[in-house]
């Protein structure tokens, strides 16, 4: 089965997948479609907590199995590459959200990503800080 992908496209990918299978005659356990239409990764769109300091929430919902890690990043997207400004990383993540801090400067367009070990991300809308 594929990796859990950002948006509706893993949902949308399974439920056809499912459709098939079935009509097809081949039985696929609910608690299996179930498991893989919810899985998702989380990256929120970072928040503003003061003046200096904004907040990036992130990680893994829904899911019935574990992977082996999950890392949870804020970036400030630059013209030549993303530089990262705050990450935490989580072992053996069934289901976990945890918020990264950063100082972001007056101008920059910053986000959030989300990469687990099984190679899925996603990632959330940039957030302008004034």
């Amino acid at each position: 089965m594929l990796p859990p992908q950002r948006g509706h496209y893993f949902n949308v990918a399974s439920l056809a997948a499912f459709t098939t299978l079935a009509a097809m005659g081949i039985a696929m356990s609910a608690t299996n479609a179930e498991a893989a239409s919810h899985c998702s990764l989380v990256a929120n769109m970072p928040v503003r907590a003061s003046n200096t300091v904004a907040h990036s929430v992130g990680g893994r919902s829904g899911c019935s199995n574990s992977v082996s890690s999950v890392a949870v990043a804020m970036y400030h997207e630059t013209w030549r590459w993303d530089d990262r400004m705050a990450s935490a990383s989580k072992s053996n993540v069934r289901n976990a959200t945890w918020t990264v801090v950063g100082n972001p400067k007056s101008g920059w367009d910053i986000y959030t990503r989300t990469n687990s070990s099984t190679g899925a991300k996603s990632e959330s809308s940039d957030l302008r800080w004034p």
